[in-house]
């Protein structure tokens, strides 16, 4: 595709007379068709003399290009230029044509536009082109000009031009003198001839008139010359007979690293002595002696640049054209470095083909075999030769079919298959399937297109086998760690764990990956980690294992794990992991503490009894006399007699208190008969409300029926609840919130396995909660220990709490406390039932069973989770557990849809109950929940928050009430 330029004929109209197009254009360029093979064309260009007859066109001199001419009509051009990028670009000289890789878009010059030289040197200055082609109006070619020749046309005709001005101003100035020569007659005649003086004059104006003008047309020529040069693409400098700069284009400057002001007047060679040793000076001065044009390419290293040289000798010096070359070099430099690496690739690639452990082959797009290495031939069963030429299907038609589309997706995406695993079998072993791991890799040329495929093939049947093996082992060793009820951990010897089972990620509340890298500092507060740091070091200095107790902070409080820890050695002997098995021992010693205790108390009230014994010893015979002796003395006066009544009240207080001890100690004779709780209960309210400070709310919640009866003395129960009545109200002293509750309750196994002194069988609970201080853990064991008090010297004797403990337990029932500081307090009192009330109303209280209904338990204590668990599926219900609020979202949102019933503990870490709850009843408001909690004012926060829930169960409950508030909740609408 030729671009034409229009040009305004009388754009340069100004300059000097120009050679024409006649002087520059060759007539006979060099011409090829386009179907002419690249190398011929190359060959053409650089040829000397040449065949006439094979290229009529040529004019057989070295060219640097040739033009593409189809039936007369010029369609391209191809330069040396062009040629070495192709050759850099890696494309193959002698597979090409001269169409694949012409400049199809050509700028050529209409004969009829073209005025002179200059006139093609500006169009080609512009597009940036060294070869331009004339064409007639009709678009024939009719030669092409050179930027080379027109330059040299230019310098001739510059220098022709240059020598008719100087011949000029000398034939001016000849003329001049001989003027002068003649005025000077004149004038010499003036006298005689004055008439004519006026007459000379104006033929001396004249002349000096001609002279300016001549020197205007002299500097207009200078300076058309100038713009020329300014305005050519190659750099130009003049040099005169003493090697002085006289001139310097700006390309020059720019390329010489030189103001024009640092080299006009110059010497070259000391404005750059390192050219001297060089081409430079040598070919400059043949030229000059020999009156010749030379050309040379040279590279000058100070300013790290190839240059193509063109020097013509003048009349006055030197004219020196030169251009940078320096990327041409470059690329040239490259070419010669790339075919040395793809020799030396090529030598490697036959190595690798002949010593690889591996199958090799090439195949083409047409999936035939063209190149395939020794060890892949035997893989197959056939010769390497056997294979050359033979297709995919024929050599292995037993996964030809699996391979093929393989095959046809990496030729048609160019992209790589990468370790594809095929099993089949081969001509060498038939009938046995074998495993193979494949990878297929494209093979492009330059321009992206797809020659064929390599392929690299290695058996992996033994690997295969070794791998299910491992992972079958690996999948067992899991197996048994993540459904081991011990938390099982692997830490290196800088403490990071390496890996932990389920139980470990359930307790801490964090997956397997995000433990992995971490420290027991990241985990656990600082006590616990450097406890658990001393013991690893223990294990890694005894390279043994060794089995610890350690306390461990969890969100429900502090455990007790048993833990075995042992090292692991790697093949050196070296010890590099740590190993650890630990078992939660919390509960078992929380029944320890609540056996030591019992024994405490035991050994406490037989203390008791035996003080007692010997008091009621020391007072009975004081109290005797005491009585007897106004009888004895009837005439004592009034004082002795107040004496004596003071001894006799105070002996009777002693005896009280006695029997407040052999209350404690079980040790006093107790008459028992049925007694009905609710009378008592409304006695004590009606004492409380009347004596307590008004700051104090009483609630009591006494059933009006159906309670049931129990053994036991009235004064004894009436002491118990006065005694946890007026503790709750010292708990209190600034107001608050004092309940009262009777209930019956029925202690099944469940229950019993949740509190060490409890028994299966029915009672009567009473409870009697505050909203008062608290009680503080390290004292909460001590409370029913006789004389312990935390009161204020005579506000206390420390025995209400002991004689409560004493007259329950006398009774054959027992006491439970729940407290929290700054929250209250909770006491239950539980005496057993008269078997023959409970047997009449033994049928209202039936067990309620289930119909596979699915219920949620979400409570932090694992005993009672687990437990509850267990009674629900016993009696037909399906259970889902979560240990936290948290656990207990994500569970009711997988399940909404099947989840019948929600058991709710209040008081949990991470996300109490209140909080979950109110979530759960944003998401779904029809959610029906059973609040739990061990406190029983817990029900009154429920109401205080404005939180409905369907029941509230207090700790611990039994399985009986359980199954019963479920089966009311399910059947409200």
């Amino acid at each position: 595709m030729a671009s034409e330029i229009q040009i305004n004929p009388t754009a340069y109209s100004l300059f000097l007379e120009m050679p024409g197009l006649e002087h520059i254009i060759d007539c006979f360029p060099l011409t090829v068709t386009p179907d002419t093979p690249l190398v011929d064309a190359i060959a053409l260009m650089s040829q000397i003399g040449g065949n006439s007859e094979l290229f009529p066109n040529s004019n057989l001199e070295r060219s640097s290009c040739v033009l593409v001419v189809d039936e007369s009509q010029l369609v391209g051009i191809v330069t040396e230029h062009d040629v070495v990028k192709l050759t850099a670009r890696g494309v193959d000289l002698g597979r090409a044509t001269v169409a694949e890789v012409m400049t199809q878009k050509i700028i050529i010059l209409k004969q009829s536009q073209a005025e002179d030289v200059f006139t093609v040197l500006s169009l080609m200055r512009q597009q940036q082109i060294r070869h331009l082609p004339i064409v007639d109006d009709q678009g024939k070619l009719l030669g092409l000009v050179s930027s080379d020749h027109a330059i040299a046309a230019l310098q001739q005709q510059l220098e022709q031009q240059t020598a008719e001005l100087r011949q000029a101003t000398e034939d001016i100035e000849r003329r001049v003198q001989e003027r002068t020569t003649e005025l000077c007659q004149v004038n010499a005649q003036l006298q005689q001839e004055i008439e004519h003086r006026k007459q000379a004059e104006q033929e001396r104006q004249q002349l000096l008139i001609q002279e300016q003008v001549a020197r205007a047309e002299a500097e207009a020529a200078k300076n058309r010359i100038f713009n020329i040069l300014e305005s050519i693409t190659n750099c130009f400098f003049a040099l005169d007979s003493e090697w002085r700069f006289t001139y310097v284009n700006q390309q020059a400057t720019r390329i010489l690293q030189r103001t024009p002001d640092q080299l006009i007047g110059r010497n070259v060679w000391e404005e750059f002595p390192e050219a001297i040793p060089l081409t430079f000076y040598r070919e400059y001065h043949r030229a000059v002696a020999q009156q010749l044009n030379v050309e040379f390419e040279e590279f000058y290293p100070p300013l790290n640049i190839w240059v193509e040289v063109h020097a013509y000798p003048t009349v006055d010096g030197l004219s020196v054209y030169f251009q940078d070359i320096t990327e041409r070099k470059q690329a040239e430099a490259a070419l010669r470095q790339s075919e040395e690496t793809a020799r030396r690739q090529l030598a490697e690639i036959e190595a690798i083909y002949a010593t690889a452990p591996i199958g090799l082959c090439f195949i083409d797009t047409e999936l035939r075999f063209v190149r395939i290495n020794e060890q892949l031939a035997e893989i197959n069963g056939l010769s390497v030769s056997q294979h050359i030429g033979r297709t995919l299907r024929e050599v292995l038609p037993d996964c030809s079919e699996e391979l093929e589309p393989l095959y046809h997706q990496v030729i048609q995406s160019r992209l790589p298959i990468l370790n594809y695993e095929i099993q089949c079998t081969t001509f060498a072993q038939p009938g046995i399937e074998r495993d193979w791991l494949i990878s297929l890799y494209p093979l492009k040329e330059t321009d992206e297109q797809v020659l064929g495929v390599n392929v690299m093939v290695q058996e992996i049947s033994d690997l295969k086998k070794a791998e299910a093996a491992l992972r079958q082992n690996q999948q067992q060793l899991e197996a048994i760690i993540n459904n081991s009820t011990a938390v099982i951990y692997l830490k290196d010897i800088q403490g990071r764990y390496l890996l932990v089972n389920h139980q470990y990620e359930s307790l801490c509340h964090l997956t397997n990956e995000q433990i992995q890298g971490k420290t027991d500092y990241e985990i656990f507060n600082q006590k616990a980690a450097e406890a658990f740091w001393a013991n690893d070091q223990k294990v890694i200095a005894a390279k043994s294992s060794i089995t610890f107790e350690e306390m461990v902070p969890l969100d429900d409080g502090t455990h007790t794990y048993i833990a075995v820890k042992f090292p692991l050695f790697n093949t050196a002997g070296e010890v590099y992991a740590v190993c650890g098995i630990s078992t939660d021992i919390t509960e078992k010693k929380q029944l320890e503490a609540q056996f030591l205790r019992a024994q405490r108390l035991e050994s406490l009230g037989t203390l008791a009894s035996g003080i007692a014994h010997d008091l009621n010893n020391i007072l009975s015979p004081i109290l005797v006399v005491a009585q007897l002796l106004p009888f004895k003395l009837p005439n004592l006066n009034e004082q002795n007699r107040e004496l004596l009544t003071i001894l006799e009240n105070n002996s009777k207080r002693g005896a009280e208190l006695v029997k407040q001890i052999l209350s404690f100690a079980g040790g006093a004779e107790v008459k028992k008969f049925p007694l009905q709780l609710k009378h008592l209960l409304k006695e004590i309210r009606q004492i409380v409300t009347s004596t307590f400070p008004k700051s104090i709310e009483i609630r009591t919640h006494i059933p009006t029926q159906n309670l049931w009866v129990v053994s036991a003395e009235p004064t004894q129960i009436h002491q118990v609840l006065m005694n946890l009545c007026v503790n709750a109200r010292d708990a209190m002293p600034n107001g608050g919130t004092l309940s009262m509750i009777v209930e019956n309750f029925c202690v099944d196994e469940n229950y019993a396995r949740m509190n060490l002194e409890a028994k299966q069988g029915y009672y009567v609970l009473i409870t009697v909660s505050d909203t008062g201080c608290g009680i503080p853990p390290e004292l909460l064991e001590r409370i029913f220990e006789p004389f312990f008090t935390t009161k204020e010297p005579g506000k206390g004797t420390g025995l209400g709490l002991s004689t409560v403990i004493g007259i329950i337990k006398n009774l054959g029932g027992f006491v439970e406390v729940y407290s929290e500081v700054g929250k209250g307090s909770q006491f239950k009192v539980y005496l057993p039932a008269c078997e023959t009330a409970v047997t009449e109303e033994n049928n209202d209280f039936e067990i309620s069973e289930g119909n596979g209904e699915l219920i949620l338990i979400v409570d932090d204590e694992a005993s009672i989770r687990e437990a509850t668990k267990t009674s629900l599926e016993n009696h037909n219900y399906k259970v889902l557990t979560a240990n936290d609020g948290i656990d207990g979202l994500a569970l009711y949102i997988q399940y909404k849809n099947e989840i019948s019933i929600v058991l709710m503990d209040i008081q949990m870490p991470a996300m109490n109950g209140l909080t979950t709850i109110r979530i759960l009843q944003k998401s779904n408001p029809s959610v029906k929940i059973i609040a739990i909690s061990g406190i029983a004012s817990n029900q009154k926060l429920l109401e205080t928050n404005d939180i409905c829930v369907q029941a509230f169960l207090s700790k611990p409950y039994t399985i009986k009430k359980l199954l019963n508030t479920i089966a009311d909740v399910l059947s409200r609408t």
